[in-house]
């Protein structure tokens, strides 16, 4: 009886340490962005820090990651990203998933790097002084054309002071700039949802806008560039709520800067 215990107890696969430096290349079609995730384990946990050294290289953290026999899991919630994969021989050093995020899922498998093999981080250019906080910014010059079309996925993101979106809707500008879920635009033509644009902008102020002051730049294009005229009205919709579960809330406080943008900052790739 004994022997046959133990004999059940090897049939559970052995969990992986998912500890160390990873990388690996997202293949985009058009242009290929390599990825690093540094990840260490303490008591609590693995935390996992995400870098696309092809685009800001900004360090942008992950949120849960989760090793379970052979599966690990991780998510970035700043750019709405997660990343799923098996670990692929029993060495442990190379991890066969997908990264999934907007609603597309490129292949992207990661291996364990070493001093001679790991890929360097360039170091992020130094961020500019912030925009004086009474500004009214505008955008000094702005292009909006149309994407192409064999272009995957959607970008928005504010790199230095030069401002750009990718395969972006009108739609997307509007929840991003007012705040939006897409439940909440009512009324708008068809084309609104379908037609897709780049943009590409800067302010005509000195300094990094903060996230306010890009969004109030964003409404001045809308409006001189789409033509948007709207109105608000109050409109039942479901919602999920959110409570404190029973072991307590474990949110932590942001010390960061709420002049910054991270909404945009923090992109780290898109698909």
């Amino acid at each position: 009886m004994l022997t046959g215990l133990l004999a059940a107890s090897t049939a559970f696969p052995q969990e992986h340490d998912f500890s160390g430096v990873w990388q690996g290349t997202l293949h985009m079609g058009q242009a290929d962005l390599r990825v690093v995730i540094k990840v260490t384990k303490d008591a609590s946990g693995y935390k996992a820090t995400t870098y696309s050294i092809d685009q800001e290289a900004q360090p942008v953290p992950a949120g849960s990651v989760t090793v379970q026999g052979e599966t690990v899991r991780f998510t970035v919630p700043a750019n709405g990203g997660a990343y799923e994969g098996r670990f692929s021989n029993t060495d442990g050093n190379t991890i066969t998933g997908a990264w999934s995020q907007n609603g597309n899922s490129l292949p992207l498998e990661l291996t364990l790097a070493n001093e001679k093999t790991a890929w360097a981080i360039p170091e992020p250019p130094p961020r500019p002084a912030p925009m004086e906080e009474n500004a009214d910014p505008s955008w000094e010059a702005a292009t909006i054309k149309p994407s192409n079309p064999d272009q995957q996925g959607i970008r928005i993101n504010m790199n230095g002071r030069n401002f750009s979106t990718r395969n972006t809707t009108l739609r997307d500008l509007l929840t991003f700039t007012w705040g939006l879920h897409p439940n909440q635009i009512i009324g708008a033509p068809g084309w609104v949802e379908t037609e897709k644009f780049d943009l590409a902008a800067r302010p005509d102020t000195p300094g990094m806008p903060s996230d306010a002051q890009i969004k109030s730049m964003m409404k001045k294009l809308i409006a001189e560039r789409f033509q948007l005229k709207f109105h608000t009205e109050k409109k039942d919709l479901s919602v999920f709520l959110i409570t404190v579960a029973k072991g307590g809330p474990k949110l932590t406080k942001n010390d960061s800067d709420p002049r910054d943008s991270p909404a945009l900052v923090s992109v780290a790739w898109a698909i």
